[in-house]
């Protein structure tokens, strides 16, 4: 354009990632200091935003693990720290600032704590992910994740901290299909492999996913706890090509 509205928004900073890699996630911390980024490079970038005029680099999580003797014995030799694939979605915890979780193409949820930079990153959860599919609840109990796959797609994790061991099976696990009813074959009406998940910003009762095959969005509302039933559809929206965001 040949001029600039007053509201238009205006670049205040921008900077190349890593190598220049292609960026498939990226979120703030709740406090809005940290900025997280990653793609297909493997690792994950903090940056430190100084009153939105700067991005200072703060660290980098992941790439090729450290060669150690123990035991008189050579460990992790061409071993790799975090993922080994590409980082498809970040969600840092709402009330713990130095804890973030990450979800890898090789089908892992990783739990890092900033503090103890690339020192044994927890495997939290694992899955099929090809999207921004995770989500944490508003109370930072409960983490949302999403499958690329059919079936039990939409899947509830309980955040326990300090985290110990090895990913638990989830606490909750949902079906795309909701209440939708059966065909006389059996079949739902829709499918979806999703590509985005979401909670509600408030009382965390309602999620919010949408991916493509029959290229639909969902609002679900969570059954009550102890209910045996499955997500609630409130509605659907069709696109006309597969929704990735």
């Amino acid at each position: 354009p040949l001029y600039r509205s007053k509201d238009q928004p205006e670049l205040l900073k921008q900077v190349t990632v890593g190598f220049g890699s292609p960026l498939s996630a990226l979120s703030f911390t709740r406090d809005g200091s940290t900025i997280y980024a990653a793609g297909t490079d493997r690792y994950i970038y903090a940056y430190d935003v100084e009153y939105m005029q700067d991005l200072n680099f703060l660290q980098r999580l992941g790439g090729e693990a450290m060669v150690t003797l123990e035991g008189g014995t050579l460990d992790n030799i061409g071993g790799v720290v975090g993922h080994t694939d590409r980082v498809h979605s970040i969600c840092s915890h709402p009330f713990l600032p130095n804890v973030i979780f990450s979800a890898g193409q090789e089908g892992r949820v990783l739990l890092w704590d900033m503090r103890q930079g690339n020192a044994n990153p927890q495997i939290f959860a694992s899955g099929v992910f090809r999207g921004d599919t995770m989500d944490i609840s508003a109370a930072g109990t409960t983490l949302l994740t999403g499958n690329y796959e059919h079936g039990n797609s939409l899947l509830l994790h309980e955040i326990r901290m300090p985290f110990k061991g090895q990913a638990k099976r989830p606490l909750k696990t949902y079906s795309w299909s909701g209440d939708e009813d059966r065909l006389e074959s059996g079949r739902y009406h829709t499918q979806s492999l999703l590509n985005a998940v979401g909670w509600d910003a408030f009382e965390n009762k309602f999620i919010i996913a949408a991916g493509q095959e029959d290229n639909l969005a969902r609002v679900f509302e969570i059954p009550p706890e102890g209910s045996k039933r499955p997500l609630h559809i409130v509605s659907t929206l069709e696109g006309d090509a597969p929704f990735t965001s």
